[in-house]
Formats: structure tokens, C-alpha cells, sequence
């Protein structure tokens, strides 16, 4: 089963994912996302393999969880498309599952460029996503949920029959992320560690390009409206240079 993403983030791969499908081998034998973010990617997956996924912000990932675990309740109480009845959700203490899911849901997809703080400005119902919660319970019933550092995570997957869809945060991305602090260079240095297979996605900065050189790169040229470096304007939408970097 395809689905689209149901939290919106900053970065969303749903303009890239047709490239990225494209590059990803077939015959490996667990597929591991350690930052999977809005998951366009494995949620495009129409696979029965095991997928593991993972994300360092713990709030995304426990949101995934309750997605995951199903949600008593009344949908129609969060047919909702008024700002302020909005925002006073997203700023209140749920104690059900269905209003902690969807505190969070009005978080991601509601607030300035879906980074999840500050005032409510989008009329976004979450009733429409919430009529589809039995599909997306049904995507992540065998999928394994975690969250922790991106090193744990592959270090504990990581075999010769591992296939990893990497999402970093980009370079020069201040104030976009909830957890910034990332070294790209450390990364490289331990992707050389790892015996599965790899495909990596990042912008294409020149220090990116210097710092992959001696894996497989291909650049990719994306027009879009997404929050980005090294974007120049072109009739309204913002056109970016994307890297898909892969060790095989």
C-alpha cells in the first residue's frame, strides 16, 4: 500500500521520491529509514519486507507510534478549519491518543513552514487526514518504530543485506530543524563503516560535492516550494540542487 505523508516537515521528499525509487536496489532484505522525517519515501513503498524506521526527535516518533496503535474516538470533533479553535489545540494538554495525534499533527502541517512552533497560520483540517487513519495503521502495523541517533540505528540494522534511505538535515538549514547540530563530515567518515547498502540524499552544495567525491554521485535539479539552500527563483517556485549519493 502507497500512502502520502501525514505529518508535514521541513524537507519533504514527496518531489524527489521518483528519483530515489529509482536508484534503490531490489533484492535486499530489511529497508532501514534512521531519518525518516514525513516518510515519503517508505511510505511509497510497496513492499512486505522488514522496514525499520527512526527519526532523532522523539515527538515525531511517538506520533508515529500512535498512528501506528490506532485511535479511539469521534473524528468528526476535529472537523476543524478555524485558526483559532486550531491553535488552541495545538497549545492545550490532550489527554486522549486521537488529541495527542492530532496536537501534533496541527504542529506539523499548520504552523510556518511546518517546523512545528510558533502561531497556527494555515487552515489545515486534520479531520481529512484523520478519515484515513485505519489505511496508515494498517501501513505501519509490521513496520518497526524507534527513535534515537542515526549511528545507534544503523549500527544495530546494519548487515550485508541492509538497504539504508538516508535524509539528513542540509547544510546551512539554521532554524529549520528542531535537533540542527549535525557534522556531515562525521557522517561520511562512518558511512565507510557500514556493510549494507546506502543511498543518501542531500543538498548540492560545493562542500557536499567535495565530502562524497569518492562515492556514486548524481545530480539531481528539483523545482519546488520547500525551504532551502542554494535556491534561486523561477516563476514563483524555488528550484534547488539535490545529490543522491550512493555506495554501490
Amino acid at each position: 500500500m502507497k500512502l502520502h505523508p501525514y505529518f508535514g516537515r521541513v524537507g519533504s521528499k514527496r518531489f524527489l521520491k521518483t528519483e530515489v525509487f529509482a536508484l534503490m536496489p531490489n533484492d535486499y532484505d530489511i529497508y532501514v529509514e534512521p531519518f525518516v522525517g514525513g516518510g515519503a519515501v517508505f511510505l511509497g513503498l510497496d513492499t512486505t519486507k522488514p522496514i525499520f524506521i527512526s527519526d532523532i526527535d522523539s515527538e515525531l516518533m511517538n506520533a508515529y507510534l500512535l498512528l501506528q496503535e490506532g485511535c479511539e474516538g469521534d473524528i468528526e470533533n476535529y472537523d476543524i478549519n478555524d485558526i483559532p479553535t486550531l491553535q488552541n489545540l495545538k497549545d492545550g494538554t490532550p489527554t486522549t491518543k486521537m488529541g495527542k495525534l492530532v496536537k501534533y499533527m496541527i504542529k506539523s502541517s499548520n504552523t510556518f513552514g511546518n517546523k512545528g512552533f510558533g502561531k497556527v497560520y494555515k487552515t489545515t483540517n486534520p479531520y481529512n487526514k484523520l478519515k484515513h487513519l485505519e489505511k496508515y495503521q494498517t501501513k505501519l502495523d509490521n513496520i518497526t518504530i524507534l527513535s534515537g541517533d542515526y549511528k545507534e540505528i544503523m549500527r544495530a540494522t546494519d548487515s550485508q543485506d541492509t538497504f539504508f534511505y538516508l535524509d539528513p538535515p542540509y547544510c546551512g538549514t539554521k532554524g529549520l530543524y528542531k535537533n540542527e547540530k549535525f557534522d556531515h563530515d562525521d557522517l561520511v567518515e562512518f558511512l565507510k563503516t557500514i556493510k549494507g547498502r546506502w543511498l543518501l540524499s542531500l543538498d548540492g552544495c560545493v562542500e557536499n560535492r567535495v565530502r562524497f567525491r569518492d562515492f556514486n554521485v548524481q545530480s539531481v535539479e528539483q523545482v519546488t516550494q520547500c525551504f532551502q539552500t542554494n535556491a534561486q527563483r523561477r516563476g514563483g517556485s524555488v528550484v534547488r540542487s539535490e545529490l543522491l549519493i550512493k555506495n554501490y
